[in-house]
């Protein structure tokens, strides 16, 4: 709460736009807060502008939930997610400043109250990320399929995966130890 109450005292709004409510600009601007958060994290930018702005381009239009923060009508980032049946997956996010908790407060608290007021019963917050348990979210393993059109490579990615795979799974498996929640396995 103290968090939300920092961003409420800073007089910063939230906008929800969903399906066609989303606009060509909407996603240029996502963009341009997803490039800002590359760049401070020294990161490496695997989308471009084609991909934002092809989106509403697509079938996905219609399930998707951009989540922005304003002040004094000035853009401060954004967030966007896509919503299942009974789920809502968060996935790109970004900012032009850098404020406390705007990061939460767009991925996480906006999309829980979003979900509750839409009966979704789960939030898959995406991929990464330790801080998350802090924020209730307990590691899930996820999968991801990818193919490589190159013989050359083809082997030496393989061979990384396996590793990577083992890695994570240990990871998730010693973080669980760190999980506000009790879990039950039987």
């Amino acid at each position: 709460q103290k968090e939300r109450d920092f961003l409420k005292d800073q007089k910063i709004l939230f906008v929800h736009k969903k399906g066609n409510q989303i606009k060509k600009e909407d996603m240029i601007n996502l963009f341009k807060c997803y490039m800002n958060t590359i760049d401070k994290k020294w990161s490496r930018a695997y989308l471009n502008i084609n991909f934002f702005v092809g989106l509403i381009k697509t079938s996905a239009l219609e399930n998707m939930l951009l989540i922005s923060a304003h002040k004094n009508g000035k853009l401060l980032g954004s967030s966007i997610h896509f919503i299942g049946d009974d789920t809502l997956y968060g996935r790109y996010w970004g900012c032009l400043e850098d404020i406390p908790y705007l990061h939460f407060e767009l991925c996480y608290y906006q999309a829980i109250e979003y979900a509750i007021k839409n009966k979704l019963t789960k939030i898959e917050a995406g991929a990464q990320g330790e801080h998350k348990i802090s924020r209730g979210y307990n590691p899930i393993l996820t999968f991801s399929n990818h193919w490589f059109n190159n013989s050359t490579l083809k082997e030496p990615i393989r061979d990384y995966l396996q590793k990577e795979n083992k890695k994570t799974i240990d990871a998730a498996k010693y973080l669980e130890k760190y999980s506000p929640f009790s879990i039950n396995t039987d």
